[in-house]
């Protein structure tokens, strides 16, 4: 493992154990319903379909599929948006407009890092087309966040309902 992989090793467990914290501090609302689980489908298919506009075919050559189906689908959603929906416009910003587009563009600016360290033959965040694609997610996960009352459940649905379209281009 050289220097890259083991600092997204360490990136990645430290915002697992911050997400865990602030879930367990904090007590986010998380409320299972029908309603918002087809909103947060909903979402996660239009923010996957806005990418799709942008995306070019330089996103599709991951080569341990199911490791990234169960990381980006299962896994990073919901520390992710414990953290960047929850902590970041719930705990920080007094405006919420305000924290909606500073939490999407810092979650942006994390996937760029992440795509950095991963070491995969991956260049899309770190485009300007990429960036815009993770930043136009962002900014609809945490509208959704805003919309829904604050519940969590909802743009969780869709970042992983959006993560799981991606991977299944990516898998065909």
């Amino acid at each position: 493992m050289n220097s890259k992989q083991m600092s997204l090793w360490i990136l990645s467990i430290f915002l697992l154990i911050l997400s865990t914290l602030i879930f367990a501090f904090y007590k986010p609302t998380f409320l299972i319903s029908l309603n918002d689980l087809i909103v947060g489908l909903l979402a996660g298919m239009i923010s996957y379909y806005v990418g799709v506009k942008l995306r070019t075919k330089s996103k599709k050559q991951f080569i341990r599929i199911w490791g990234i189906f169960v990381e980006s689908v299962v896994i990073a959603p919901l520390p992710e948006e414990i953290i960047f929906r929850f902590a970041l416009i719930s705990l920080t910003f007094n405006d919420i407009i305000v924290g909606i587009l500073i939490s999407s563009l810092i979650w942006s600016l994390f996937h760029v890092i992440s795509e950095f360290l991963s070491d995969l033959p991956i260049r899309y965040y770190r485009t300007k087309l990429g960036f815009f694609d993770n930043y136009l997610s962002g900014v609809i996960f945490s509208t959704i966040y805003v919309f829904t009352g604050f519940n969590l459940f909802t743009p969780w649905v869709a970042h992983a309902f959006h993560n799981f379209l991606i991977w299944k281009d990516i898998a065909s």
